[in-house]
């Protein structure tokens, strides 16, 4: 496919309208031409214009009475002279007179329509991590969300690092959101996410809805997919059906069992396998704290391999699975000198916890779970970027979820 084949689809791509293999091949032909992918996001802009514009308020259903009702209160005109004559120019004038008077009575009528009811309603918070506050803001005011509350577009929430808290969109699905978020409800499909992590399981009936963080935009059309985005970085990972992630510096399609990443603006990096299942992204059984993953190596790389410990811990006392298996396990990014990125998963064997801790084990910031690790296949001289992320299905006694480390830079010994 070339420029002449795309540039008449890119309309219709940019607003999801596309068959899904039209798509796929607009989008590959995007991930290789830089003016087309310039057109795209000029056309993404001017689309954005007109989503962002303020919505006309919506009449109450009793508009068109009050209105009628305002015309009949108007005092009956006297005639003060004779009816002119045959033929005499008066009717636009009075018409005139008479239309100028509706419109004066229709604005005084409208002005009266609070806006309060424009803003839809787009989610309610269902459940609520112990001990966590949700701070909303609705234009000028902020107030403490509770279970139950509502949020509506244009509502801007803050949330307090620790537990999560899931909310629930008729006929479109769910979002997780987990501590230390902030987002904004950019409409009735669409999220804006500035910083943290949002989980989300979407029916069919949610196609067209979107995560946009600042590195790009996350649009599914019946899936869950995970979109964490912080300093400069959005990891988007699927775990069920496809999303389209991209920004103006390209896009791609991520489907399930996959992840891509991309950073300080540039394009998205291809999507890479990453060996997960549905059971593994069980994420709604839990609005425990999140545990926090930190990532260090124990010396330098040497003979191609180097020895790492994983510290999980947590601000609130929380169980989880210390034993690797198929539901809880980590996976470790690591990035060559190059900018190649691989995923390494490690499985039952490949760790060992401290203390010999085996099943479901209680952990705080006092007390720890260390899992000690080897990585290998580090070829050449480096320096290697290495994140790691600690998955855990959880199970009824236990927390399910995500955690990731910061990246830590590896050399080799000298």
């Amino acid at each position: 496919m070339n420029c002449t084949d795309v540039l008449p689809q890119i309309t219709d791509y940019t607003k999801d309208e596309l068959p899904r293999d039209a798509a796929e091949l607009v989008a590959r032909h995007l991930n290789q031409c830089p003016s087309c992918r310039a057109i795209e996001a000029e056309t993404k802009q001017s689309f954005g214009l007109l989503h962002s514009a303020p919505p006309v308020p919506a009449p109450s259903p009793d508009l068109f009475n009050r209105i009628l009702a305002a015309v009949d209160s108007v005092p009956q005109l006297q005639a003060a002279a004779p009816l002119p004559r045959k033929g005499a120019r008066w009717f636009p004038a009075v018409a005139t007179v008479a239309a100028a008077l509706l419109v004066a009575l229709v604005v005084g009528v409208l002005m009266n329509e609070g806006p309060a009811s424009t803003r839809n309603t787009v989610a309610k918070l269902e459940r609520l991590g112990p001990g966590v506050t949700i701070t909303i803001t609705e234009g000028e005011s902020t107030r403490t969300l509770k279970t139950g509350d509502v949020l509506r577009e244009g509502d801007r929430i803050a949330m307090q690092p620790g537990a999560a808290a899931i909310f629930s969109m008729p006929g479109i699905g769910r979002f997780r959101v987990s501590g230390g978020t902030v987002l904004t409800v950019a409409g009735e499909r669409a999220l804006r996410l500035e910083s943290g992590e949002v989980i989300a399981d979407i029916t069919p009936n949610g196609r067209g809805f979107a995560v946009v963080s600042p590195e790009g935009e996350t649009r599914v059309l019946g899936t869950l997919f995970r979109v964490a985005a912080n300093s400069g970085r959005t990891a988007v990972t699927v775990a069920r059906g496809t999303v389209r992630f991209g920004n103006a510096a390209g896009s791609v399609e991520v489907p399930a069992g996959s992840q891509t990443v991309a950073t300080n603006g540039g394009a998205p990096a291809l999507p890479m396998a990453l060996e997960a299942t549905a059971a593994d992204w069980d994420l709604f059984q839990s609005v425990a704290p999140n545990p926090v993953a930190a990532l260090a190596f124990e010396s330098g790389a040497r003979d191609n391999e180097a020895s790492f410990l994983l510290t999980m811990s947590s601000e609130q006392v929380t169980r989880l699975e210390a034993s690797v298996s198929e539901r809880t396990y980590v996976v470790l990014t690591v990035e060559d000198p190059s900018g190649q990125r691989r995923l390494v998963r490690l499985g039952a064997g490949d760790l060992e916890a401290d203390g010999g801790a085996r099943g479901v084990v209680t952990i705080d910031r006092s007390r720890p779970l260390l899992l000690r690790g080897t990585l290998t296949g580090l070829s050449g001289e480096g320096p290697w970027t290495v994140s790691a992320m600690f998955a855990s299905g959880g199970r009824d006694d236990s927390w399910s979820g995500y955690a990731e480390s910061a990246p830590v830079t590896l050399r080799r010994n000298r």
